[in-house]
């Protein structure tokens, strides 16, 4: 629902047509993706005289300074695609320190004859992928990488053992519970050749002591500028948003900031709070009461979602729900029906 693409594909090393891309069977074939969103995007280009190819899942966030950077203004109401596409052109693996955004991608670069592979700095769009014999595979799900492949799943059961250790997870970062399935870490790219794999980490998060504001109150002002520009580059120019409002102090400051944001379109926030049925009162209570004191909020519409007669073992039985882990949450049935409600509304991003 949130510009969410599914990509996918193969680079093979020493073949003639060694690069494509494919749109994965099992999209069509489960209700829990939106198909309507999770088409592939497939953009060549030869305009600089190198024939490059992209498959990506991205929403890049800084659209005019980019097109700037390039020297092409005009490139600013280009698609994502065409603006990592001309970034990559001019700047080969070194694009990345120009990049701002939630994004997930893979270019081919004939001239070169190396798969360019790249996910964003928090990882916010995953990226995974499998090396078998002379072939790359690629996808932002591994379902997809077992159709192309024809690999088996198989249980990787090291990464199943290390995560149930409390907080030992981070033994073996980078696999998946997919034996030979491989996740891209945030904030790296990988160069893929016939020579193999190159993996490259392009930034880590560090304290920069002359950003670090001097008072508390200009650091309130610092987070507030920060926030409010990440809300506002998901909501980009949607019209009908939608945020999961809990009533605690993280989901308020988001609901606050967008519906100033969309106010200023003459458009409303869709609130979705998730609660329990009035049958439950007054032995059970949920965060009504803190919902509530948001009612007094300009330009919000706040709708409860109860999901009477389900519960957290719902769909227990049904195997594709643990397709890419075991691990579910018990509140996956909520969850569910949040995202019907703004389905049913017509939202376009949730934030």
């Amino acid at each position: 629902m949130n510009r969410r693409i599914e990509i996918g594909g193969i680079a093979e090393f020493g073949d003639s047509s060694p690069f494509c891309i494919f749109v994965p069977d099992w999209l069509s074939k489960t209700s829990s993706v939106n198909t309507t969103r999770s088409q592939v995007r497939f953009l060549s280009s030869t305009r600089t005289g190198r024939t490059l190819a992209i498959a990506a899942d991205a929403e890049l966030h800084n659209k005019l300074d980019l097109a700037s950077a390039l020297g092409q203004p005009s490139l600013a109401t280009s698609s994502d695609e065409e603006l990592l596409i001309a970034a990559y052109s001019k700047w080969n693996e070194g694009c990345v320190k120009y990049l701002a955004g939630d994004y997930s991608f893979a270019i081919w670069d004939d001239s070169r004859k190396h798969l360019f592979c790249c996910r964003d700095h928090l990882g916010s769009r995953p990226f995974y992928y499998l090396w078998k014999a002379s072939k790359f595979f690629f996808a932002t799900d591994p379902r997809s990488i077992f159709e192309i492949s024809g690999t088996a799943p198989e249980l990787n059961r090291r990464k199943l053992a290390d995560m149930a250790v409390f907080f030992s997870d981070c033994n073996y970062p980078e696999e998946t519970l997919h034996s030979g399935i491989v996740g891209l870490p945030a904030a790296t790219w990988l160069l893929v050749n016939e020579r193999g794999i190159r993996q490259h980490t392009y930034w880590t998060p560090e304290i920069l002591p002359d950003l670090v504001p001097p008072r508390p109150e200009d650091a309130f002002e610092a987070l507030h500028h920060i926030l409010s520009q990440s809300v506002e580059n998901r909501i980009g120019d949607s019209r009908r948003v939608a945020v999961y409002f809990s009533g605690g102090l993280d989901s308020s400051a988001l609901a606050a900031l967008a519906a100033t944001s969309l106010a200023r379109g003459n458009h409303r926030l869709h609130a979705l709070s998730s609660v329990l049925p009035t049958s439950h009162s007054p032995k059970l209570t949920d965060e009504r009461e803190f919902i509530d004191e948001f009612r007094a909020w300009p330009n919000i519409d706040i709708e409860y979602i109860s999901a009477p007669g389900r519960g957290p073992f719902d769909g227990i039985e049904d195997a594709a729900r643990f397709a890419l882990t075991p691990f579910v949450t018990s509140r996956t049935y909520l969850y569910d029906a949040l995202e019907h409600g703004a389905t049913a509304d017509g939202d376009e991003v949730v934030l």
